[in-house]
């Protein structure tokens, strides 16, 4: 993850730094592929980066803890969706931050729970490539943390930075109980590159927050509501501040309630033109404008009775932000398809929610043909485009493409939605195609068309409760199919005549000769050989694979984790002194050997202290080729968290060292390790690495305070 050590907002708020957090591949989205290798090691993730579910959160929602006197920093890139998380910072001290200054990124569904404590904001962002970027569905409304900072302190609003050129749209976003600005969005007006970015706060709720509510120099605001309320620090309702050159802003259908403050509306500052358009809206009390320097303001169907009422579709809790990520349907597509090819072909999962079922999708056009981010949507990096024919999954989020020519066939299966050049389509209006022809049907050099001589097929079809690991033997050639809409995975391994790959809500199909002579099944995945139900049973043994680990006449402990099911040998004496729990194998051997039987395949060994000699079926394997094989004893924590500024350090040591995470540290591929020296940085985050021997140098430059743990594994 990329960090930076410092980011400063502007002159008047405090500085924003470093990241602490992680982003899901796929642009920002999680690649069905990418979902398997998280669900394989859920349970060990959750322990170590403090992510686990509540009520709350259902199985498409991300909870990140963050422990007591931390924060955490996550930036969001360009072109990436940061959605589905809610922020758990309910411990003393502990904070989240969300930081996105890329362009045509989307932040939706996130929820901070527990009252905010660290000086700086919820939520920093800007689109700097000149387009446009979202928030939908966000809550930043559980307060601050009493007797935190200065007056000001904790902001914890939404923060839009000056260097902000293009256009952010925010849709039903809740802030209450910020210190310095709900939603704070006039820096962009002070730039003075010529590029003032705007905004457009829509079905937003602003309440109880100091300074201002919205504070904006260019853009709209659209059925907002802002309260004052007897209990919190009044602020401007609204505050339109002016800018070099002079931005418009337009109020439409807004609510605005200012309780004790003196003023409903606010404009301008002295030396400044504001120029702002009120339309079919109320303010209180009556007739309490405030103008400072030049005002141009036109009013049109302007009231006295506002109401306190949370928009349509604005979340007022964390848990409203889950229901809500759950809406039957989507909104309408955003962006010109005009801006894009001939054509534009939009599929639509995003509005399912908690509750996503995949659909599989595939459609050919008679012209060129690309991946497009369209709506928002992201480009997979694995998806491939051949001839003008696409095959894919999806599930909630979002597929484009841009084509030239026309739409030949459509064929969807499944929930999603799917728009042509920006309207809703009915995909049973179009053709099939060759829908019909399977990738092992092709037309040799005379144009006469040949079937492979791979007279069968298997079928995997996946089931979303879980994810199944199989595989299979097969006496004859085999090849990969996209027989009854399977997809074709890299990741699926053939060698000879052995195949194993994993599934979860998609299907894997192989096409092959001869016989089906194994086949292991582990997980809920259904099996079809010629579209025929079979017993993994009746095909060889559950658990085909042999593992032995034999001692060297020297205690040696260890941990191997399989990829699959795995079971100690029947009977063997070292049982009480062996643990397995889900794949991960931990025990010690001595002068003595263990034995095991496993199916899928085996993906680490680590040893503890001394090592041992590991044969996979028969042949002994290199445990180099496996991860990390020694647990160093050592730690050193480097604690930016407390520390006034950024701090840089380097040290070395007499044996071997490894980037950690212990203690809740991040690790940075811009710390660098060269042999045995060490050199990094750190802002609001910790650096740790494991190490044996000893420090023989260590250089700090800054005020990060500095741990180190000798034998740590043993405390």
């Amino acid at each position: 993850m990329a960090r930076e050590l410092a980011e400063t907002e502007e002159a008047e708020p405090s500085t924003v730094g470093g990241t602490g957090g992680d982003t899901d591949g796929n642009d920002g989205l999680l690649h069905r592929r990418e979902y398997l290798r998280l669900a394989s090691v859920a349970s060990v993730s959750a322990a170590s980066l403090g992510v686990a579910g509540t009520a709350a959160a259902d199985d498409d929602f991300r909870v990140i803890r963050v422990p007591a006197g931390q924060r955490r920093v996550i930036h969001v890139e360009n072109n990436e969706t940061f959605e589905n998380v809610i922020f758990d910072q309910t411990a003393r001290g502990a904070s989240a931050s969300l930081v996105a200054h890329g362009t045509n990124w989307t932040v939706r569904n996130v929820a901070w729970r527990g009252e905010f404590s660290h000086r700086s904001r919820a939520f920093t962002c800007s689109d700097r490539g000149g387009n446009t970027s979202y928030v939908e569905n966000v809550y930043i409304g559980d307060g601050v943390q009493g007797g935190v900072g200065q007056r000001r302190h904790p902001q914890m609003g939404i923060w839009v930075a000056p260097e902000h050129s293009g256009h952010i749209e925010f849709d039903g976003v809740y802030v209450e109980g910020a210190h310095d600005n709900g939603f704070y969005a006039s820096a962009p007006g002070t730039n003075s590159n010529g590029r003032r970015g705007t905004v457009h706060f829509k079905n937003c709720y602003a309440k109880d927050n100091w300074v201002s509510h919205f504070r904006l120099a260019g853009g709209v605001v659209e059925n907002c509501v802002a309260v004052n309320s007897s209990r919190g620090r009044n602020g401007r309702c609204i505050w339109v501040w002016p800018t070099r050159g002079g931005l418009d802003v337009t109020i439409r259908n807004c609510h605005f309630i200012s309780g004790s403050y003196a003023h409903g509306y606010d404009f301008g500052r002295s030396g400044g033109t504001t120029r702002a358009t009120v339309i079919d809206s109320h303010y209180a009390p009556r007739n309490s404008t405030r103008f400072q320097g030049n005002v141009q303001l036109d009013e049109r169907n302007v009231g006295h009775n506002p109401r306190d009422f949370v928009p349509e579709g604005c979340p007022d809790s964390v848990d409203a932000v889950v229901e809500n990520a759950g809406s039957e349907t989507p909104g309408e597509p955003r962006g010109d398809p005009s801006e894009y090819r001939e054509h534009t072909l939009l599929v639509r999962g995003d509005h399912q929610g908690r509750n996503w079922e995949p659909t599989h999708y595939s459609f050919e056009v008679d012209g060129e043909l690309e991946a497009s981010t369209y709506d928002g949507a992201t480009i997979d990096p694995q998806l491939s485009l051949s001839d003008g024919r696409v095959e894919n999954t999806l599930a909630n989020w979002k597929d484009a493409y841009a084509f030239d020519g026309e739409l030949r066939s459509l064929e969807v299966d499944g929930p999603a939605y799917v728009y042509l050049d920006g309207e809703r389509v009915d995909p049973a209006e179009f053709g099939d195609g060759d829908e019909g022809e399977d990738e092992n049907e092709h037309e040799d050099e005379g144009g006469d068309e040949e079937t492979h001589a791979l007279e069968n097929v298997i079928l995997i079809d996946g089931d979303e409760s879980g994810v199944t690991r199989y595989e299979f033997v097969v006496s004859g050639d085999v090849e990969k199919s996209t027989y009854q809409g399977a997809s074709i995975d890299d990741e699926d391994v053939i060698e000879d005549d052995r195949v194993h790959g994993v599934v979860a809500n998609w299907k894997d199909a192989f096409r092959f000769g001869g016989d089906l002579e194994e086949l292991t099944v582990d997980g809920p995945a259904t099996v079809y050989v010629n579209d025929e139900v079979v017993e993994p049973s009746e095909f060889g043994d559950d658990l085909p694979h042999t593992l032995e680990v034999v001692g060297r006449s020297h205690p040696s402990s260890f941990q191997i984790s399989i990829d699959g099911s795995v079971e100690l040998e029947a009977g063997d004496p070292n049982e009480e002194v062996t643990t397995i729990t889900d794949g991960v194998i931990e025990s010690t051997v001595d002068d003595d050997s263990l034995r095991f039987a496993f199916s899928g395949t085996l993906t680490d060994v680590t040893f503890v202290d001394s090592e041992a000699d590991i044969y996979v079926n028969g042949e002994r394997i290199d445990p180099y080729e496996y991860g990390d094989q020694l647990l160093l004893p050592h730690a050193i924590v480097i604690d930016g968290t407390e520390a006034d500024g950024p701090s840089t350090y380097s040290f070395t040591v007499d044996g071997e060292v490894l980037k950690s995470e212990h203690m809740g540290a991040s690790i940075d591929p811009g710390d660098v390790i060269e042999g045995t020296a060490v050199r990094g940085g750190v802002a609001n985050w910790l650096d740790a690495f494991w190490f044996s021997g000893d420090i023989t140098d260590f250089k700090l430059l800054g005020d990060a305070k500095v741990h180190v743990e000798y034998n740590a594994r043993d405390q």
